[in-house]
C-alpha cells in the first residue's frame, strides 16, 4: 500500500538512540504519543457523536430524557505532534479521512486525529477501523512528562535515553529545546535542573 511513515511537528527532537526503528517495526498500523498529562480525565463523547454533550444530564434533556446520555464513550486523546503510520488499507482510509476533515473543518488537528481513530461507525459514518496504540510514553517522550516527572526519578533519569522528545506546552520552548540537546546529545546531566515544574519561570 505504500511506505511506513512517521509524521512529526518541528518541535519533535529525535535522539541518537538505536531503539527507534526496532520499537516501531513490529507495531500496529497507527501509533501516537500521549498528551503528556496522563492524569487528566479522558475526553467524553455521547453515544451519538453528532449530538453535543450537555453541561448537566437531567431528565427531559430531549425526547429520550436521561437515557439519551446514559451511554458514553471514554476516549484516550492522541497527540498529533508525533505519529507513526504503517502502510495498510485501514491507515490509508484514516489518512484520507484526516486530510478531508482538516481541509473542510475549522477543528484542531489533534481532535480530528483522535476522533478519526477512536470513534466507532454509526449508520451515517464509517470508521476507518484502524488498530492503534499509544507509544511508550518515556521512549517517545513528551516534554511535560520529562520536566514534571522523569527528571526527578534519580538513577532512572540518569540512565534513560528517549528516542524522541516532543517539546510543547512551554512559553520558553526554544530554551528548553537547547537544554534537552545539552542533556541527551552532549551528556550534561544538570542541563534541565534550573527549569521550574511549570511552563516557564
Amino acid at each position: 500500500y505504500g511506505f511506513q511513515t512517521s509524521l512529526s511537528e518541528r518541535s519533535c527532537m529525535p535522539m541518537p538512540v538505536g531503539l527507534f526503528r526496532s520499537r516501531l517495526a513490529r507495531a500496529t498500523p497507527s501509533q501516537g504519543t500521549g498528551p503528556g498529562a496522563l492524569q487528566l480525565p479522558p475526553a467524553r463523547f455521547p453515544g451519538d457523536p453528532t449530538r453535543p454533550i450537555p453541561a448537566l444530564v437531567h431528565p427531559g434533556h430531549d425526547e429520550m430524557g436521561y437515557g439519551s446520555d446514559a451511554v458514553l464513550l471514554n476516549l484516550v486523546v492522541l497527540n498529533a505532534g508525533f505519529i507513526y503510520v504503517r502502510a495498510t488499507e485501514a491507515s490509508r482510509d484514516l489518512m484520507s479521512l484526516v486530510v478531508r476533515r482538516v481541509e473542510t473543518e475549522n477543528t484542531w488537528d489533534q481532535t480530528i486525529l483522535s476522533e478519526s481513530v477512536f470513534l466507532p461507525s454509526t449508520p451515517t459514518y464509517k470508521s476507518p477501523a484502524v488498530t492503534s496504540r499509544i507509544m511508550d510514553y518515556e521512549l517517545f517522550l513528551n516534554s511535560l512528562t520529562l520536566f514534571r516527572e522523569l527528571r526527578h526519578t534519580g538513577q532512572h533519569y540518569t540512565d534513560f535515553l528517549p528516542a524522541v522528545v516532543h517539546v510543547n506546552a512551554h512559553t520558553d520552548k526554544a530554551e528548553r529545546m537547547e537544554a534537552i540537546v545539552d542533556r541527551y546529545v552532549k551528556g550534561n546531566f544538570t542541563a534541565l535542573d534550573h527549569f521550574p515544574l511549570g511552563s516557564a519561570r
